[in-house]
């Protein structure tokens, strides 16, 4: 039990989810555990609490046993009442006497003790409530504060996004394709691998995940504080999205033809698909642009990057890098063509 009160507790419970909802985690941007001073507490109260209701539950057994013990004596003593008046007391009637004696007085001990451990049950229990009612308005100002927080976040990542092309803020519809709708993608490069906008790429097909629940990408708005949704995206026209994210000669990143498949959300200018293949891969590194094409190949890119492909180009970095820009979208664009063919 978290405390005296469940539904205090259940409240609790839900206010730190939702404020790991907004963060990942119950902890403020501080670096405090939102109401951890007040947990403290609590988890002492707690402590004490069944440290007294175990004590009391002893106290109470003990008083039904000696209860049961002294019917027992005053039963076998009523068989003395019979005696004649004037016959001396005998040695077991006076040995009873002197138990029900001393357990009617542990009685009364163990009732002073169990009225006392009651008493300091419902002072310790007034002091939890007190405290958990303190955590809840703690942690219903933080979880309003990290929310707002994350929606201003999201705005400045929707401001982002439709600047770098990744997607657009309304969509137009979502299909279901018998094959797959072709796209772009570009990933950051780093010395152990492939980078998306949130999670590195550990292999040429991906499949997204929502923590709202099945329907990936969803298009009801439950999970638009990401972005614009959920899904892994892709853009349409590949020129575009180099040029808005401002890539050159003199970053390392990957530019790919990818395949989309399963529910996919058409935008304007790109896509949100349930599940993405990688199908051909422009890689720029130092200066070096590496064509990795074919299915083996490019899975193969996904775990070493550096294994090389089918054709190296050296370009000349120029100003504008608009011969890299050309050859990445003309590159890519014949393998669209390809995959069109039979598709």
């Amino acid at each position: 039990m978290n405390g005296l009160d469940t539904n205090l507790g259940q409240r609790i419970k839900e206010l730190r989810d939702d404020l790991a909802g907004y963060s990942g985690s119950t902890r403020s941007p501080g670096g405090a555990v939102a109401g951890g001073d007040l947990q403290n507490r609590r988890g002492a109260r707690q402590y004490r609490l069944s440290v007294l209701r175990r004590r009391r539950k002893e106290a109470v057994n003990d008083r039904r046993r000696i209860d049961t013990e002294l019917r027992g004596y005053r039963k076998a003593l009523s068989l003395f009442e019979d005696a004649p008046s004037g016959q001396e007391m005998g040695r077991s009637q006076r040995r009873l006497l002197l138990r029900v004696d001393t357990r009617t007085a542990e009685a009364a001990d163990l009732s002073n003790d169990i009225a006392e451990v009651e008493s300091e049950i419902q002072g310790v229990a007034a002091e939890l409530r007190s405290i958990e009612e303190r955590m809840i308005d703690e942690l219903r100002t933080e979880v309003a504060k990290t929310a707002s927080r994350r929606a201003a976040k999201t705005a400045t990542l929707r401001a982002k996004a439709v600047v770098a092309g990744d997607t657009i803020p309304e969509y137009t519809r979502a299909l279901w394709s018998p094959t797959p709708v072709l796209a772009y993608r570009i990933w950051g490069l780093k010395v152990d691998g492939f980078y998306g906008a949130w999670t590195q790429w550990t292999e040429s097909t991906k499949t997204a995940s929502c923590m709202m629940g099945e329907g990936v990408p969803h298009t009801d708005g439950r999970c638009n504080e990401v972005a614009f949704g959920c899904g892994i995206y892709a853009a349409k026209d590949m020129n575009q999205l180099l040029r808005r994210n401002s890539l050159t000669l003199r970053k390392n990143f990957a530019a790919g033809l990818v395949g989309l498949e399963g529910k996919v959300v058409e935008h304007e200018r790109g896509y949100r698909a349930e599940r993405t293949t990688v199908l051909s891969l422009v890689i720029i590194h130092d200066g070096v642009m590496t064509i990795v094409d074919g299915e083996d190949h490019v899975r193969d890119a996904f775990v070493n990057p550096w294994g090389g492909g089918e054709e190296t180009v050296i370009l000349l970095d120029n100003p504008g890098d608009d011969c890299m820009t050309r050859t990445i979208t003309s590159e890519l664009k014949k393998r669209e063509e390809g995959h069109s063919t039979w598709t």
